[in-house]
């Protein structure tokens, strides 16, 4: 699934690392980043069908500062 920021000020002050992601990753303020649930119910950031890295996430409850773009 397909996600980008719905929430950037509660993205910014609750999700862990959220200044490292939006530097790696600019496209989640705009067309979204592609994710995929693994690993314990965490949804990773994937390319190309793999994690890009093991610390590119978001936990079910950070999930809610994100929305689905169809």
């Amino acid at each position: 699934m397909r996600v980008k920021i719905k929430d950037y000020s509660g993205f910014c002050s609750s999700v862990f690392g959220a200044d490292s992601l939006l530097a790696s990753f600019p496209e989640l303020r705009s067309f979204g980043v592609d994710v995929e649930q693994m690993f314990g119910g965490f949804y990773y950031i994937m390319k190309n069908g793999r994690a890009v890295s093991d610390s590119a996430f978001f936990s079910e409850e950070e999930m809610r500062f994100l929305e689905e773009v169809i």
